[in-house]
């Protein structure tokens, strides 16, 4: 494991305990649920932690925790808890899904789901998929385990599905997070409800990226907790939330030391 995983496997594991700790518990019926805002502020420590490592790695790594995993529960997301399929059989898991849409009825969408082993980020996969009327136009996804330490990869093939289940409450942005003007950058569009999707996908990935459980990932049609993000003057066709992924991925490939695989 690098010097910077080292530092960010201590931090992570101190955030976690104290958002578990502000969450509360029972011994009769266990640990809460940690609130979106203690969610949030979990993944804006391991922001903090990555940032301050300082090298290249880290900086990009500290954007990914902030864009993908830190945006939902700062909007107010909360949990969602659901059972995946992998290489190795089902394991339970927990994530969130927000869509970036804009108000015309012939402009696309894109959903991003995050689905994640444990809040230390142990292991996880991101999906995106950007659809229009007809259904999915294309789509990517990218898993890593060890906490970004260990292996990473891009999918080797890819089907999804999205859609609105229901929409909410308006929403805006959690205050005194590190990373909010990154969040706000990423996300582009100027107004937030919170919602509930239908999500389902099955992943597979390159057997060079040594992801092993890891090496197919399946969701089949299951409730979403999320955030929709959406505004009259988002573009058309081309979303400004898939190119981030696609970008990551490419950039972490430029990376010396990083065990991205095509």
């Amino acid at each position: 494991m690098q010097p910077g995983s080292r530092r960010y496997a201590v931090v992570a594991t101190a955030a976690l305990t104290l958002v578990l700790s502000a969450c509360g518990s029972s011994n009769t019926t266990g640990p809460k649920t940690p609130t979106p805002q203690a969610l949030a502020t979990h993944f804006d420590s391991l922001y903090s932690a990555y940032l301050a490592a300082g090298t290249s790695n880290d900086t990009l790594i500290a954007r990914y925790v902030a864009f993908f995993f830190e945006t939902p529960p700062a909007y107010g997301a909360g949990l969602a808890s659901f059972t995946v399929t992998t290489a190795s059989g089902t394991q339970t898991w927990k994530g969130f899904t927000f869509e970036g849409a804009a108000t015309s009825p012939t402009s696309d969408s894109t959903f991003i789901t995050v689905a994640f082993s444990d809040l230390n980020l142990t292991q996880f996969v991101v999906v995106e998929g950007q659809y229009n009327s007809s259904g999915l136009v294309s789509g990517s996804a990218l898993a890593a385990t060890g906490s970004f330490a260990t292996g990473s990869g891009n999918d080797s093939t890819f089907t999804s599905s999205a859609s609105v289940l229901s929409t909410g409450a308006t929403c805006s942005q959690q205050t005194g997070l590190a990373a909010g003007t990154t969040i706000t950058q990423f996300v582009g569009y100027p107004s937030c409800q919170l919602g509930s999707f239908q999500i389902s996908f099955h992943v597979t990935f390159f057997a060079s990226a040594g992801l092993g459980a890891l090496s197919s990932i399946a969701i089949s049609p299951t409730t979403f907790n999320g955030v929709r993000f959406y505004g009259p003057n988002s573009p058309s066709h081309v979303a400004p939330i898939p190119s981030k992924l696609a970008a990551f991925g490419l950039s972490l490939s430029e990376l010396p030391g990083w065990h991205t695989k095509h």
